[in-house]
C-alpha cells in the first residue's frame, strides 16, 4: 500500500489524508452531527485529538513512519503528516502509552534523524521535522533509542573543527540521564590536580 501511495503522493489531500491516518487510530475532528459553533467545534476538535492512539501498529509502521512517502506530497500534507507526531505525543491522553507502547520498538528518533540527513523537506518545513524529533527524544530519553543516533548523527554530520559541539552534547545528555548537575564552564583550576612532590613520592 505504501507504495502505491508513494506513487500518488502529490494526490493526496488533507481529506484522504485524515481518513488513511483514522484507520491507523487517530482523530482529527468532530462529527458533523454536532452544532457549527466555532467555540463548540474548537472544542470538540481538541477533545477528539486527545482520543488518538495507535490502533494499527503495522500499519501504522509501514505508512505512518514512511518519510520518503509524506516527504514528496504536498507542503500542507507534509506539515500536517509531521504535526500528527505532536497529537500522539504531546496533546493525545494516551501519550505515555503510545509511546511507551506502541512507538518504543519502531525507532522513531532513528527514522526521523534519517530523514533530516536524507534532506527530503524544505527548508520552512523543517522547523515541523525537528518540532517532532524534539518530542520523541523527550518522550523516550534513553541511550539506545535516543542518545546514541543523536550523537552518531552529529558526529557524521559535523565538520571536524566542530566535534567539540558533539562532545559537549554528549555530556548534556549523559548529565540529563543520570539527573546530575554538569558545570559545562568548569575549569582546570577547579579540578584536584597532584602536586609534583606527591607525585614523586607515589
Amino acid at each position: 500500500m505504501a507504495d502505491v501511495l508513494r506513487s500518488k503522493a502529490q494526490s493526496i489531500n488533507l481529506t484522504a489524508f485524515e481518513i488513511l491516518f483514522e484507520f491507523l487510530g487517530m482523530s482529527f475532528s468532530a462529527p458533523e452531527y454536532v452544532p457549527t459553533s466555532n467555540k463548540v467545534l474548537s472544542y470538540l476538535s481538541n477533545y477528539m485529538r486527545r482520543q488518538s492512539t495507535i490502533v494499527n501498529v503495522v500499519a501504522y509502521r509501514a505508512i505512518a513512519l514512511d518519510f520518503s512517502l509524506w516527504s514528496r506530497a504536498r507542503k500542507e500534507i507534509q506539515r500536517t503528516h509531521l504535526e500528527h507526531f505532536t497529537t500522539l505525543l504531546q496533546t493525545s491522553k494516551y501519550k505515555t502509552f503510545n509511546m511507551k507502547q506502541r512507538l518504543s520498538s519502531m525507532g522513531l528518533v532513528r527514522k526521523l534523524l534519517f530523514a533530516l540527513q536524507a534532506d527530503w523537506y524544505s527548508q520552512d518545513i523543517l522547523v515541523y521535522l525537528l518540532e517532532a524529533l524534539n518530542l520523541a527524544a523527550k518522550a523516550r530519553f534513553d541511550k539506545d533509542d535516543t542518545i546514541k543516533p543523536i550523537v552518531s548523527y552529529l558526529a557524521a554530520n559535523l565538520p571536524e573543527s566542530r566535534l567539540g559541539l558533539v562532545v559537549f552534547f554528549c555530556c548534556v545528555l549523559i548529565s540529563r540521564t543520570l539527573s546530575v548537575e554538569w558545570r559545562p564552564f568548569t575549569t582546570l583550576n577547579n579540578l584536584p590536580i597532584r602536586s609534583q612532590k606527591s607525585k614523586r613520592e607515589s
